[in-house]
């Protein structure tokens, strides 16, 4: 019984390491369903988290202009919630879809109130737009931090590029206005998060998917 648990666990490492591989040279994939199928597999090697709370989170779509600049298209879907492993997993499925998912938060209304800015961001068109616009209140500091999005384009599918990053600090218009900036930089500013330490740890889970 022993041999047989041992030798499940080592082929469990083993195509956890391939499939590893696989993404990390997904450019030599031939076609996005095998680049979808390499990202599908993935899931069933995660680590299972012992964090069984409950988050939420949404997805946007994501264009990258030929400047190389992004542009917020729009929502994709409605709020979604489930555990952090969950989470994880929306991530990777957006990436392979050149969805951005955003999250994740504590609690619905949070999810609801980054929604709102993300849906306004899609159709503002100059930074001067930014302060005619009521944005949700926030009665304490958020915080926020960029990421940037490149794409293989012979596959169809966006990935996270390793750049310097950090947690950045302040009120609403300043996230917005953040926000905008970032997107000519061919970055995705994430939050408003309530707490910087959290905001850290987030951070973090994005970076597994560079």
């Amino acid at each position: 019984m022993k041999n047989k648990v041992l030798i499940a666990f080592l082929a469990l490492a083993v195509t956890g390491i391939l499939v590893a591989f696989a993404i990390n040279y997904n450019k030599k994939l031939s076609t996005p369903a095998k680049a979808l199928q390499a990202y599908n597999s993935v899931y069933f090697n995660m680590p299972p988290s012992h964090d069984y709370s409950t988050y939420y989170w949404f997805s946007i779509v994501l264009q990258i202009n030929p400047n190389n600049s992004l542009k917020i298209v729009g929502l994709a879907g409605g709020i979604s919630k489930g555990m952090i492993n969950d989470f994880n997993k929306a991530v990777w499925r957006g990436l392979a879809h050149r969805r951005i998912v955003i999250g994740p938060f504590l609690g619905y209304d949070d999810a609801k109130k980054a929604q709102y800015i993300y849906k306004k961001m899609a159709k503002i068109k100059s930074e001067d737009q930014i302060d005619k616009i009521k944005w949700p209140k926030y009665n304490h500091e958020i915080y926020w931090f960029a990421l940037k999005i490149s794409e293989l384009e012979r596959l169809g599918i966006f990935v996270i590029e390793h750049s310097p990053a950090r947690v950045e600090p302040g009120d609403v218009l300043k996230f917005v206005h953040t926000l905008f900036v970032t997107l000519v930089y061919q970055q995705i500013t994430i939050g408003p998060f309530e707490d910087y330490q959290r905001t850290e740890d987030i951070k973090r889970m994005y970076r597994q998917n560079e």
